[in-house]
């Protein structure tokens, strides 16, 4: 079954078909850090008990592509990737490719629907430390408000946008783990070349780790597997210089601002936007 969605989703931009109509919007690389220094459960951190000192997710390059395919809104990210968990008696370190992610999407007024996959592009699967991911092919449904990813804003400018995914195989997590993510970004451009911001992240996850859940089990409650809840919310501050009409260079960082069974975490990270 994984090896026939992942054939699937690699022909899809090569058919016929998907190729007329498409074009590109915005191109965007990104490198930076997310660290996890300490247990977070309510808004007080708490260092690491167990020789851990943090735990770095760090992204040496993460390529995004928007734009649209075969006429729909579509997305595509590729990740390369750098985990390094930092102990008192040394370093252990990964580098890999991560999980890839892919939507297409259908504009309903003002909204912005979405499908897509969550895939693993190229670490091994069945090894989980340092983390790199979590090894499921991952379908997700979301929906996106006002997401403008032209290089034209107005003055103040609010999106917000959800996704919910939902694990369909065994990997180092099992079938029937699932998390959502509500995500907010609020604008300000005080002239054309500066944009700044406050953005929100959220998520909610339920993990299944000893043995796989039904989708009745994971999603309406019935009698099975117990799952691992986590859930955070991670305030950010961005801001970006227009060095150009169609390239703009970005900073952002924040901070766990609440968790609940969850990692105190810091990230800070610097992005290059191009509309062709």
């Amino acid at each position: 079954m994984k090896i026939s969605l992942l054939a699937a989703f690699l022909l899809l931009p090569f058919h016929a078909a998907a190729a007329r109509n498409s074009s590109l919007g915005l191109a965007t690389v990104s490198s930076g850090t997310w660290a996890a220094y300490g247990d977070l459960d309510g808004f007080v951190p708490k260092p690491y008990a167990d020789g851990l000192e943090r735990y770095e997710f760090n992204k040496i390059a993460v390529l995004g592509l928007y734009g649209t395919l075969a006429g729909q809104p579509a997305f595509l990210s590729l990740p390369w990737l750098w985990t390094s968990k930092r102990l008192y008696t040394g370093t252990v370190d990964r580098i890999a490719l991560g999980d890839g992610e892919f939507y297409l999407g259908q504009k309903l007024g003002g909204v912005e629907c979405r499908a897509g996959l969550i895939f693993p592009a190229g670490y091994d699967t069945r090894d989980g430390d340092p983390w790199i991911g979590s090894g499921n092919i991952q379908v997700t449904l979301g929906a996106a408000v006002n997401p403008n990813i032209t290089r034209y804003s107005r003055r103040w400018e609010f999106s917000m946008e959800a996704k919910v995914a939902y694990a369909l195989d065994d990997a180092i997590a099992k079938a029937g783990s699932w998390g959502g993510y509500p995500s907010g970004k609020l604008s300000f451009r005080p002239s054309e070349k500066w944009k700044v911001g406050l953005e929100g992240l959220g998520y909610w996850k339920s993990s299944y780790w000893a043995r796989s859940a039904s989708l009745g089990q994971s999603l309406l409650g019935r009698d099975g597997p117990k799952p691992q809840w986590n859930a955070g919310l991670v305030p950010n501050l961005f801001v970006e210089d227009f060095l150009s009409a169609g390239l703009a260079l970005g900073f952002k960082a924040g901070h766990s601002l609440w968790g609940y069974r969850d990692a105190a975490a810091y990230n800070a990270s610097a992005y290059l936007l191009w509309f062709p």
